[in-house]
């Protein structure tokens, strides 16, 4: 009769010995068997792991990772400005309000506001090109609520390129 221990030679890994070489618990290994993340045989009532299925996972974990760290790196950090003085810098946390949105406190003017301001609007220019998309959207005959929705620029806005476009000589 055959013994059915694991040896450290043999190829196969028994889930503790899984799950003390990935630092998992030992259920999460039993979890990921029963939903094929990893790939097992059963022997005996008892599962059974190739080596190469730990080698194949813990590869997986550090592309995961090297990915992950890559992401955080190229990420800008998003920085608030002050919609009344228009600047980044001075710019502090001021608690949230009751919808749990960050509210902010300018040091420079003094005043509070809400954050999640983008730098389009509020004086700051459109990306290069809406202006003239705007426009020759409405020579192309346009509603304004149509431009409005297909550029991603107010109706209002869209109005008065429209206005100064016609007040310049050509």
């Amino acid at each position: 009769m055959h013994s059915t221990t694991v040896t450290e030679s043999s190829p196969l890994l028994t889930v503790k010995e899984v799950a003390g070489r990935l630092g998992r618990p030992v259920h999460t290994i039993y979890r990921w068997l029963k939903n094929g993340k990893i790939e097992g045989e059963k022997w005996g009532g008892v599962w059974r792991i190739h080596k190469e299925e730990i080698v194949r996972q813990l590869h997986a974990r550090q592309t995961r990772d090297s990915i992950r760290q890559r992401a955080k790196k190229e990420v800008p950090k998003l920085t608030s400005f002050c919609p009344y003085c228009r600047v980044s810098k001075k710019q502090i946390k001021a608690g949230r309000n009751r919808t749990g949105t960050q509210r902010f406190l300018c040091q420079i003017c003094g005043r509070g506001y809400t954050g999640g301001h983008v730098l389009s609007g509020y004086g700051y220019p459109y990306p290069d090109g809406i202006r003239e998309q705007a426009l020759e959207l409405y020579r192309d005959g346009k509603s304004l609520r149509y431009i409005e929705h297909h550029v991603g620029v107010n109706h209002q806005t869209v109005l008065n390129w429209i206005n100064a476009s016609k007040s310049r000589p050509v």
